[in-house]
């Protein structure tokens, strides 16, 4: 009897054990090029209601879950989550960095930057937020923002979404991060040239030989760089440079 009680208070500490202990700081290398953040990452399910941040921040320890995975995905939902993180940057010169949120067909976020318990910046975001408002015009959500010597950031993002709760979470060094948006872009740029090729030597075949059969193809191939050009934000986000659309998630599949 003794024995299995013990065994229970076990099982019940170790599961109380992680909402006991806040998540350690992610550590800036200043050697680093990117850091990724989401296994330092804590989140809470908001109730009904939105609750402001003061509120949130003096919430107890065990109401946060730690994420502790490469990745956080939550589902579909009416629920609205708060996400915390702190970076801390014991290194020896200022870090200019980029904050990315890399699902780009989330509705509504709102940022927070906090520095000595200091509100020092907020930021609305989203896919339902005009384009123009975005501190860097990007497909992805981009908030620039810099890391002193011996200082510690706590970051806290509100998201409310009716598309899938996936919130990846990348701190970038700027110059590595536009680095790698470049190679980015080359490859996207073959892959939808040669979608193109693709399109056009199919539509000069059918004009040629009248079989409707390559008209279809000419449909179904493109269809698929279309769908993946809105679940990837690059069709809104072109079209928003353009001045021909203000809010790029009116035109998303989430």
């Amino acid at each position: 009897m003794q024995k299995g009680l013990t065994q229970v208070l076990f099982a019940m500490m170790l599961f109380a054990l992680p909402a006991l202990v806040s998540a350690e700081p992610a550590v800036w290398d200043g050697y680093a090029k990117r850091l990724e953040l989401l296994r330092y990452v804590e989140y809470w399910q908001e109730p009904a209601g939105a609750v402001p941040l003061d509120s949130v921040r003096q919430l107890p320890e065990r109401e946060w879950q730690s994420n502790g995975k490469d990745s956080v995905s939550l589902g579909y939902g009416d629920e609205v989550y708060w996400f915390r993180v702190n970076v801390r940057n014991p290194g020896a010169a200022t870090a200019p960095l980029l904050l990315e949120i890399g699902y780009p067909v989330l509705d509504h976020i709102e940022v927070y930057l906090l520095q000595d318990g200091e509100l020092v910046k907020r930021q609305l975001l989203g896919d339902k937020q005009p384009f123009y408002q975005r501190p860097i015009y990007h497909r992805n959500f981009l908030v620039p923002l810099s890391l002193s010597r011996d200082d510690e950031l706590s970051i806290y993002l509100r998201v409310d979404t009716t598309s899938s709760m996936q919130v990846p979470l990348t701190l970038w060094d700027q110059d590595a991060f536009y680095v790698a948006e470049q190679a980015r872009s080359l490859f996207e740029g073959i892959y939808y040239g040669i979608v193109l090729v693709m399109i056009l030597y199919n539509l000069f075949v059918y004009m040629a030989v009248g079989e409707r059969s390559f008209l279809h193809y000419v449909g179904y191939i493109s269809a698929m760089p279309l769908f993946l050009a809105s679940c990837m934000a690059l069709l809104p986000v072109s079209l928003a440079r353009g001045h021909l659309v203000e809010r790029p998630g009116d035109y998303c599949v989430p």
